[in-house]
């Protein structure tokens, strides 16, 4: 190796080593905290180092950002040969998932802080984020709006940056769900990979049209997920409605009972429906009778 080769390396070592303190003191402390010196300090460097590489702490954060996007955006774009769109859309789903639940720290920093408004977005940035060639959500999109175009989506779903946003919403609380509640004791564990199933396949069932062919595999997914839920202990299965919650009559059609079951959460039927209608009307119509009664009393 060349010795600019290895001062090319070391370089870039040191600047990991910055921004991994500069990711760290920002999630702790947020960025108005944080002073260039504090990121100097946590490395034992001196400030002066620092500056060598980052102008401030704002170069600092805006590197951090293009850096961590990149990566998570390399993993998307890396399912680009896939022809069927709303395979695309599935897949796109489960790589979020995974790249946030495997980089923690990342993603909180990237979805879970809020930016400060002193990090704006270059030029050069703008331009890559309508890129689907380079931009994970520009991709998205662009699957979303080739099934639209296709007549595989429902109407409501037309437009595409609403739609984009609600699958992110979705994903987004799987992620900061197992982040900041991964081994909260007070909330039953339930395997990542069902509730990450379990979300796409929820939304992904109430996108597509009846017939779509992609129920088919949403299908195969929901028995896998069955599957995986009837190997968990015993103990843990909640099949029945809890002591404390008022009982419910539960008929839920094949599909409804694949993912209700898995997740343990009863469903109320028509027919329970219809029962409170009825008793309603019974209750209406006693007070008139009773009313009737009070009246005819009255004049007597």
């Amino acid at each position: 190796m060349s010795s600019i080769d290895r001062r090319q390396r070391e370089k870039h070592e040191t600047q990991d080593k910055i921004l991994g303190a500069a990711r760290d003191l920002f999630l702790n402390h947020g960025f108005d905290a944080v002073s260039m010196r504090k990121i100097a300090d946590a490395i034992e460097y001196t400030p002066a180092a620092l500056y060598g590489h980052f102008k401030d702490k704002v170069e600092l954060m805006r590197e951090l950002c293009r850096r961590d996007f990149a990566a998570m955006d390399q993993e998307m774009l890396a399912i680009v040969g896939v022809a069927d769109p709303v395979r695309r859309i599935h897949e796109c789903g489960r790589i979020y998932i995974r790249f946030g639940t495997q980089h923690k720290n990342q993603y909180r920093l990237m979805f879970m802080t809020p930016h400060p408004r002193e990090v704006v977005p270059t030029e050069d940035d703008l331009a890559e984020m309508n890129d689907p060639d380079r931009n994970g959500y520009a991709f998205l999109c662009k699957a979303v709006a080739e099934a639209v175009a296709s007549g595989r989506l429902r109407t409501e779903f037309g437009d595409v940056h609403s739609t984009v946003q609600t699958l992110w919403a979705g994903c987004h609380g799987v992620v900061a769900l197992e982040i900041t509640h991964g081994d909260d004791p007070c909330v039953p564990k339930r395997p990542l990979k069902v509730r990450s199933e379990l979300t796409l396949m929820i939304t992904l069932r109430g996108m597509l049209r009846g017939n779509d062919v992609y129920h088919a595999v949403l299908d195969k997914t929901a028995r896998e997920v069955s599957k995986a839920v009837a190997q968990l202990p015993p103990t843990l299965v909640q099949t029945s409605v809890p002591t404390s919650m008022p009982p419910a009559t539960a008929v839920p059609t094949q599909r409804l009972a694949q993912i209700t079951g898995a997740i343990g959460v009863p469903v109320a039927s028509a027919a329970g429906r219809a029962h409170d209608v009825r008793a309603g009307r019974k209750s209406g119509a006693e007070r008139k009778k009773n009313n009737k009664t009070g009246r005819t009393s009255k004049r007597g």
